[in-house]
């Protein structure tokens, strides 16, 4: 039998929640209570209708622990169903509100964001994926078991200067090439079809991805690279810490994203799936209110989780003259 949870550690964390993060706390309440309605009826249990509040709390304990649903239902004084079913509905209700607080950056935002990137010019943001893994496969799919040999979902994000997420797209197995899951994600047709870049404007990535005029990743080291080309992958890769930390974040905080237990308890493998992604996605969104509230989110950052990552497969797509075109101005800018 799975012990309980210290009570006092969940007054402590409904301390913090309700003092320290109290900004980012109500600002998600006022958001999302008029869909937590207080007699929704949960099936199982039999316990009176509970307040949004008290399901946001459960939620965010849920979603910032590793915990079971046993243990919160047992110090919440919730059944497990009731648990569950908070769980599932609070995250697609979060979720929804991705149009709001997960957005592509506007003209004057994307100006600004390319001043506070010193190193290379022209960034709007950087490119990463991050595995999450789950406990069970969906579907019994071995298309989930990723190259270190665990199941996972990949969740791509890009990341600008404050270290907000500003695009996600995340559901493709964890074997999945981190250049297809960019191939197959409304941003590459976007990019792709010039709706989205400026001429002047590009992500940056690892060498996972493809050059692209809107996407530059380094200089594969073959060992014949020349001092400007190492000193470019030197400052790229130094712009590319925010992305590393922002995932640090997201799972040094939100820590039951190192492992998402849900399972497919009804044969029902899409809304499996849905939850999962669901799931993440709330996450994201909570990360983004964590920075515009202001949070001191190094406290939460944990660069060890990515030690776990599978690493990243070289580019499989067609690279672009442009692109190249693009990289070799850039050198040559950054080693004036």
């Amino acid at each position: 039998m799975t012990a309980p949870i210290d009570r006092c550690a969940i007054y402590a964390f409904l301390e913090e929640i309700l003092n320290e993060n109290k900004e980012t706390f109500m600002l998600l309440l006022g958001e999302v209570e008029a869909y937590l309605v207080p007699d929704v009826n949960y099936v199982g249990g039999g316990y009176d209708s509970v307040p949004p509040k008290k399901q946001l709390l459960v939620f965010v304990w849920y979603l910032s622990n590793q915990c079971s649903m046993r243990n919160i239902a047992f110090n919440f004084k919730l059944s497990k169903s009731t648990v569950h079913s908070i769980v599932h509905h609070v995250a697609g209700v979060i979720s929804a509100l991705s149009y709001k607080f997960i957005q592509w950056p506007n003209n004057q935002r994307r100006r600004e964001i390319k001043g506070k990137f010193t190193k290379i010019p022209g960034v709007i943001g950087v490119i990463d994926g991050t595995h999450i893994r789950i406990t069970n496969p969906v579907g019994n799919d071995r298309s989930y078991l990723n190259r270190k040999k665990f199941c996972s979902v990949v969740l791509q994000v890009v990341v600008d200067d404050m270290l907000m997420i500003n695009d996600v797209f995340v559901g493709y197995p964890g074997s999945a090439h981190d250049a297809r899951v960019l191939r197959n994600s409304p941003i590459y047709e976007k990019a792709e079809d010039h709706r989205i870049f400026e001429d002047d404007d590009h992500l940056l990535g690892d060498s996972a991805y493809p050059v692209k005029n809107w996407l530059i990743p380094p200089f594969k080291d073959n060992g014949q690279l020349t001092p400007h080309q190492r000193n470019f992958n030197y400052n790229l890769s130094s712009d590319r810490q925010v992305v590393e930390r922002a995932i640090g974040h997201l799972k040094g905080r939100f820590r039951k994203l190192r492992d998402i237990p849900f399972t497919d308890q009804c044969g029902d493998r899409s809304r499996l799936m849905q939850h999962i992604c669901e799931f993440i996605i709330s996450a994201c969104i909570l990360h983004n209110m964590c920075v515009l509230a202001h949070d001191d989110l190094d406290q939460y950052i944990d660069l060890e989780v990515l030690g776990d990552e599978p690493g990243h497969q070289p580019n499989v797509l067609i690279n672009a003259a442009a692109g190249y075109q693009k990289r070799n101005r850039l050198v040559a800018i950054v080693n004036r």
